[in-house]
């Protein structure tokens, strides 16, 4: 059983007109999504959040994260499966994501067409399995350090990977903000996944580009420690730094505080 507080936030920005972007925390087994912008305390055998970042800017991209939205409250209500098919329902989560968008993008001219990121956690137990397509990202502040989980699926990055960018010239390549894949688009998708063994404390923090385009890590890392713990203090902190530095894009945050875990035994009492 995990003893869990989240929070999530979605803001238009500065500068867009329409928020596109869609943030998503639920009990696995669940009818309904938690709200946002309230802090929660959450108990449940496994719990389910997520970011979807609809393509900046085209047409329909908060249709195309709403139906990764739907493809989530689906994947929610389905209940635990044991570690064992936890990457299984992720592969499917994103499968189904990425062929509801498809579906709909049916007929569009090229430029027309609709596609969204997405960035899932699936806290099951004491581990978490991380699923990510696009450029959303999922971070994890234990103590006094932050890690990226996540890697930005650019072209740029692409090209990194393939040794032909330096880390230096990835950095200023003109195509370090073009995704190489995302959901709706192409045929073939490749999700990178993560798994991850929690501890008491930990703090998971998910978000659009619209915040990480414009909040240094070290800023995430040092206003969390300001934070005395306060998830909703944090989050709108992080929105609001996004904003006064220009606040470009939407700006979304998900957390997820992990208080306590109760390990069951195979005979389903917890473990000692």
């Amino acid at each position: 059983m995990l003893h869990c507080r989240a929070f999530a936030i979605t803001d238009v920005g500065s500068i867009r007109r329409e928020n596109q972007d869609v943030v998503m925390v639920a009990r696995v087994g669940d009818l309904e999504l938690a709200p946002e912008k309230v802090q929660i305390a959450l108990s449940a055998p496994a719990i389910l959040c997520a970011v979807a970042d609809g393509m900046g800017g085209m047409p329909d991209g908060d249709v195309a994260s709403s139906l990764v939205g739907q493809a989530f409250a689906s994947c929610a209500r389905e209940g635990s499966v044991g570690a064992g098919g936890l990457s299984r329902r992720l592969q499917r989560l994103f499968s189904q994501a990425h062929r509801s968008i498809v579906e709909a993008n049916a007929g569009r001219a090229p430029h027309l067409r609709m596609g969204s990121t997405l960035t899932v956690a699936f806290v099951e137990g004491h581990r978490a399995w991380i699923g990510n397509v696009g450029d959303s990202r999922c971070y994890l502040l234990r103590e006094d350090s932050l890690r990226c989980l996540t890697r930005d699926q650019s072209v740029a990055n692409l090209l990194l990977r393939l040794g032909h960018l330096t880390p230096e010239e990835a950095e200023v390549h003109p195509e370090r903000k073009v995704l190489a894949q995302a959901l709706g688009h192409g045929t073939r998708l490749d999700i990178d996944q993560v798994e991850l063994e929690l501890r008491p404390g930990d703090l998971m923090l998910l978000c659009s580009d619209g915040l990480t385009d414009l909040v240094s890590e070290e800023e995430l890392r040092t206003t969390w420690a300001g934070a005395n713990g306060d998830l909703a203090a944090y989050g709108r902190v992080l929105v609001a730094l996004a904003n006064q530095h220009g606040g470009f894009d939407n700006i979304s945050v998900v957390l997820l505080a992990i208080d306590a875990m109760e390990l069951i035994s195979e005979m389903g009492s917890p473990a000692s």
